[in-house]
């Protein structure tokens, strides 16, 4: 907290200083988050097979975020970002930064945010730590605390065109490498074209990866999407592909080609509504030596407790288990809401999920999901949400040896959220 204070102290007085040079108007929002998780089995093992993981666990973690727009002229503005107290209640050790640094509480004040907006007559262009991982659906995205980048953004009435360069990683700043140009950068270029009821948009990336002095790796990845409308129907849907060579000075160079895509669906009918959604992601074919995968992203949630990027994931057999996002595999959901009154809304869903290539022996079965939700916005601002998800586990979670003995897994997680 002294951290904080001393830096807004240190923002006030320059603006203070330069205030007879012109005003300052600032915004602020952001939100506080608390959030409780009951696991039970998160190994998704049977108790014979003594899994750390196979016990119960439960938990509180909080975080405070804070966005201040420094609105500096008409259409020239500073937007910076951080999180505070993001901590696991009661563990004054572990923080949850996206750095994994580990400290005390006072020192748990993480900014990810710093960029200049311009808006002129030719676009806006942002520059500097900025928002990044996002585009089209949330299918595919992994939404960054902050990416160095320097973004245009122009509208031409129903069109939107962007074009950005990304510094993922840069070396040479670093005066004792003895390798010159180890970068790693992206450039993007993208269109969107908007109408009444509906969106569509294509972003084209190139990726180049010069990290490791003995290789040179080249990605280009392709997202299309839509979003669309139909009456009391709602229809997105995302394809990604994920193309590339990577070269080397020593053995033979291989290729990266992977896909993955999603498909939404949503009927509403006044206060209940009906869906069902399909999703997949490429896994590596262990019989070639190209890299098949699809393009990771971590922030789409299609279940409570499988490939949610809020959990730590299910299995405990190595190369058999899942993460935060979905991998290797397909899933296909139906799931239905209903709210009884304006501020309760109830949802439940049921998911069958299946891995795409699994080693000889190895069973495609991952498991069936069922999940139970309730929201309740108890203000305008403050929200309630709490969670059940019961996980059937299926037997590719055994890795292909019937000793891997597994059993199922569920999790109760509630939150409570005030934005600002």
């Amino acid at each position: 907290m002294r951290k904080l204070l001393v830096a807004l102290l240190a923002l006030g007085l320059v603006f203070a200083f330069t205030a007879p040079a012109f005003a300052v108007d600032a915004d602020f929002s952001g939100y506080y988050r608390l959030r409780g998780f009951w696991y039970d089995n998160e190994a998704a093992a049977d108790d014979k097979m003594n899994q750390p993981l196979s016990r119960n666990r439960a938990y509180y973690d909080q975080r405070l975020r804070i966005q201040m727009v420094f609105n500096v002229a008409e259409g020239l503005s500073v937007t910076s970002r951080f999180h505070a107290m993001d901590r696991v209640w009661g563990d004054w050790e572990r923080i949850n930064v996206s750095s994994g640094t580990q400290g005390y509480a006072q020192d748990n004040i993480y900014w990810h945010r710093a960029y200049i907006t311009a808006k002129t007559d030719i676009g806006k262009f942002d520059v500097g730590y900025q928002q990044g991982g996002v585009w089209g659906t949330i299918f595919g995205d992994t939404e960054a605390d902050g990416r160095a980048r320097v973004k245009y953004t122009g509208v031409f009435g129903p069109w939107i065109a962007l074009a950005l360069w990304e510094k993922f990683n840069e070396n040479d700043g670093d005066p004792s490498t003895s390798h010159v140009d180890e970068d790693y950068d992206a450039y993007a270029v993208a269109g969107i074209y908007k109408w009444d009821g509906g969106q569509a948009g294509l972003l084209f990336y190139y990726l180049i990866n010069k990290e490791n002095p003995n290789q040179k790796t080249t990605n280009w990845v392709p997202v299309p999407y839509f979003k669309a409308t139909f009456g009391p129907l709602y229809l997105e849907g995302e394809f990604l592909y994920y193309g590339g060579k990577t070269d080397v000075d020593v053995g033979k160079d291989y290729d990266w080609k992977g896909k993955a895509w999603y498909l939404y669906g949503k009927f509403n009918m006044g206060p209940a509504y009906v869906g069902a959604q399909y999703a997949f992601r490429e896994g590596d074919d262990p019989k070639t030596r190209d890299i098949e995968l699809g393009y990771p992203g971590s922030d789409y949630n299609p279940c409570v407790l499988l490939w949610n990027d809020n959990t730590t994931g299910l299995g405990y057999v190595t190369g058999y288990q899942t993460g935060t996002g979905i991998a290797n595999g397909s899933l296909a959901q139906i799931f239905a809401g209903f709210s009884p009154m304006e501020k309760l809304n109830l949802h439940a869903s049921l998911t069958y999920a299946w891995a795409d290539y699994t080693a000889r022996r190895v069973d495609e079965d991952m498991g069936w999901e069922f999940d139970l939700e309730a929201t309740y916005k108890i203000f305008d601002n403050l929200e309630y949400w709490i969670g059940f998800g019961y996980f059937k586990t299926g037997d590719w979670f055994q890795g292909g040896d019937s000793a891997n003995k597994v059993d199922d897994a569920w999790l109760i997680m509630h939150k409570l959220q005030m934005n600002f």
